[in-house]
C-alpha cells in the first residue's frame, strides 16, 4: 500500500513537471477558439496540452514551426495541403493547421496518436481553420472586393470541412 502511493506520487510529479515543461517550450499565439476541456491528467494529457498550445499558433507561427528541426517529435506534421482542387493556395499555411488537427487528434488511421479523437475536438479544429482563413484575408488582401471574395472562399471550405466525412477523424477501427 505504502509503495502504491509512493509511486502515485511519483507519477503526480512526473506529469505536472512535464506539464510545465510544455508549457515554458512551446511558443503560442492567442486564438479565439477555445480547446476543449481536458479530463484527468495521464500521460497522453501531456501530449495534449503541447498539441492544444500548436494549434493555438497563427498561421505563420505554426507554419514556421513546421518547418522547423527543432519542433517537437512524436507528433504527425505531414499535410496534403488544401485537398478539395477547388481552394485557392493562399489557404495552404491554414490547411496546414488543419491537418496537424486531423492527423493528431483524431486521424482514423492505426499510427496517429488520437489525442482526442470527438466530435467536440473536430469542431474545435475546423473553427481554428476558419480563423486561420480570415487572418489569411485580413493580412493579404489587398482590396475590398479581395477582401470580400477571400473571406466568401473561407466560408465556403470551412462549411466543406465542417460537412466532411468522418473517415478522416474519429477512433481507429470505429
Amino acid at each position: 500500500m505504502n509503495r502504491r502511493l509512493r509511486f502515485n506520487n511519483q507519477r503526480w510529479v512526473i506529469s505536472n513537471v512535464l506539464a510545465m515543461l510544455v508549457v515554458l517550450t512551446v511558443p503560442f499565439g492567442v486564438a479565439k477558439a477555445q480547446a476543449p476541456l481536458q479530463e484527468a491528467p495521464s500521460a497522453q494529457q501531456v501530449s495534449r496540452a503541447q498539441a492544444d498550445k500548436i494549434m493555438q499558433l497563427n498561421y505563420k507561427a505554426f507554419a514556421e514551426l513546421r518547418k522547423s528541426p527543432k519542433r517537437p517529435q512524436g507528433y504527425r506534421w505531414d499535410s496534403d495541403g488544401c485537398t478539395p482542387d477547388w481552394a485557392p493556395p493562399y489557404f495552404t499555411r491554414a490547411c496546414y493547421l488543419h491537418d496537424f488537427g486531423y492527423r493528431n487528434y483524431g486521424s482514423a488511421r492505426k499510427d496517429a496518436p488520437h489525442l482526442s479523437p470527438t466530435q467536440q475536438t473536430k469542431d474545435w479544429i475546423d473553427k481554428r481553420f476558419y480563423e486561420e482563413m480570415v487572418n489569411i484575408c485580413n493580412d493579404e488582401a489587398k482590396t475590398t472586393k479581395g477582401l470580400a471574395t477571400c473571406k466568401q472562399k473561407a466560408v465556403a471550405l470551412y462549411d466543406h470541412v465542417k460537412k466532411g466525412r468522418t473517415a478522416f477523424f474519429g477512433s481507429y477501427g470505429s
